[in-house]
Parts: C-alpha cells; sequence; structure tokens
C-alpha cells in the first residue's frame, strides 16, 4: 500500500506542475458542471445521463447540483462517497473477480473456450499472462506498449459489461 500511495502521489505532483492552474478544476463538482454545460450547448432542457462506475458518481453529484434540470438518469455501480479509495479498489477487485469467475465459468462450457480446465486453472492462465506482460510490455508497431495494468482493464470490462458468452 505504501508503494501505491507513493506512485499517486508522486503522479499528484506531476499533475499539478504540469497543468497548474487548470488542475484546481478538475474535480466531480466542475465535472458536473460541464455536464450542465454541454447540456444547454445542445439545448436540452434535461440532463439525460448514463453513468457506470466513477460516472454513477458523477451523474449523482450532478443530480444534486441540478435537481431542476436532471432528467432520466441511469446509474449503475454506486460507488459510497464516504468510502476511501482503498475500500473502493478493494471492493471493485472482488467484483471484478467475482465476474470474471462467472465468465470462465461459462465460458468453459462453450466449445470456442480459450481456456481449459477449471476456473482456477482459467483464472491461473490470466495470472499468468498478465504476469508475463508485466515483465516484458507487448509492443505494438507504432510503438505503443501494451503493459498489466491496460491488459486487467481489456479483460475485465468486457467481463462486467455483457453477459458471459455473449458477444
Amino acid at each position: 500500500m505504501a508503494e501505491n500511495t507513493a506512485i499517486s502521489q508522486q503522479f499528484g505532483a506531476a499533475c499539478a506542475k504540469n497543468t497548474g492552474a487548470l488542475l484546481s478544476h478538475v474535480d466531480t463538482v466542475s465535472a458536473a458542471r460541464d455536464l450542465d454545460l454541454l447540456r444547454a450547448a445542445l439545448g436540452d432542457t434535461k440532463l439525460n445521463y448514463l453513468g457506470y462506475s466513477y460516472g454513477t458518481y458523477l451523474g449523482a453529484v450532478y443530480a444534486d447540483l441540478y435537481p431542476g434540470k436532471t432528467g432520466r438518469l441511469v446509474l449503475d455501480g454506486a460507488l459510497d462517497p464516504a468510502a476511501s479509495n482503498d475500500e473502493v479498489t478493494k471492493v471493485q477487485a472482488v467484483g471484478f473477480e467475482s465476474a470474471l469467475r462467472a465468465y470462465l465459468k461459462k465460458c468453459l462450457t462453450q466449445k470456442d473456450c480459450p481456456f481449459t480446465g477449471t476456473v482456477d486453472d482459467g483464472m491461473k492462465t490470466i495470472s499468468e499472462l498478465l504476469a508475463a506482460v508485466e515483465r516484458s510490455p507487448i509492443r505494438n508497431t507504432d510503438g505503443r506498449e501494451l503493459g498489466a495494468n491496460t491488459l486487467v482493464t481489456a479483460i475485465i470490462y468486457p467481463s462486467t459489461t455483457r453477459p458471459p458468452g455473449r458477444t
């Protein structure tokens, strides 16, 4: 945890150094105000909004700031605003693992599944792949690299947004 805190502090310091005064406007309330500007620029009297994960919190803040301008909201994956970042991360990790295990369970019943064995075998294969990419990122022809963090996002995002077995 100390390493993550140090990395976050370094990231924040780099943001402050490179962003200047704009950084004081990079927050949820400012983003909600920006949503209202977008709503007005489009000529809509009310904001209709679909929010996932952090977008759920953003939508809730918008509704609190602009109750009379709030239309239909779909807020998925509500976050407790009183929870710490560490608590949110832990809960999300448990949810992502649960969704990935459900995906593997369904996948393993299908003939075109790229995994074999048990759900635990599939989890081990994924873990080994992530470790390999952490050690040696996959380089694209344009120079960009696929590291473990981006690969985790590529794995968990689809497994949490559509039912297993559907494309």
